[in-house]
């Protein structure tokens, strides 16, 4: 994974996001936020938030741990792709809970604690609910910082069912908050 910032911070997260229908939002968040800061020429820190949005904590093949679900506004949980295997990935756990809201207000954010700084943000997807299952049936857009940072996605039109897909995006944090909003 690559990771690009300004000599005082750098910075990235990973989210998996799901869509399943007009009605409803569902997100899958596999958020990780990998934190370097030079607050003194010789003072370097890191902190690493991993969130399994949805679901339990869980330690991936890599031996990350990945906390329970946090960092969110609204939202239920749904398991509608458990058991569902996901190409591109060897830790299908992660993208098979969500969590999702109805189209309804509030908007599902997820915020993090952060420094302020430049950061690169990959985002994961997969499309693993069937009845979404064309090209068109789901497209949907992601905002950060208050930026729409991804417009018009069809996951399914893309990658097509239960395969992982990667989009990563540069995003300014100037309020020590990172918000995304779907």
């Amino acid at each position: 994974m690559q990771v690009i910032g300004t000599s005082q911070f750098v910075g990235r997260l990973q989210a998996h996001i799901q869509v399943p229908d007009s009605t409803f939002i569902y997100a899958i968040f596999i958020l990780l936020i990998y934190t370097m800061s030079a607050a003194f020429a010789t003072a370097v820190w890191a902190v690493d938030i991993r969130v399994n949005a949805g679901g339990n904590a869980y330690t991936d093949g890599a031996s990350n741990v990945w906390s329970a679900d946090t960092g969110f506004n609204t939202g239920r949980i749904s398991t509608a792709g458990s058991g569902v295997a996901i190409t591109g990935t060897t830790d299908d756990v992660l993208y098979q809970v969500q969590r999702f809201d109805s189209a309804a207000a509030p908007d599902l954010i997820y915020s993090f604690a952060v420094p302020n700084g430049d950061y690169t943000v990959k985002l994961h997807f997969a499309e693993n609910y069937s009845g979404v299952f064309s090209v068109g049936a789901r497209v949907f857009g992601v905002q950060m910082e208050g930026a729409t940072v991804i417009s018009n996605l069809d996951i399914y039109g893309t990658v097509g069912a239960n395969v992982a897909l990667v989009r990563s995006v540069p995003v300014t944090v100037a309020d020590g908050q990172m918000d995304i909003h779907f």
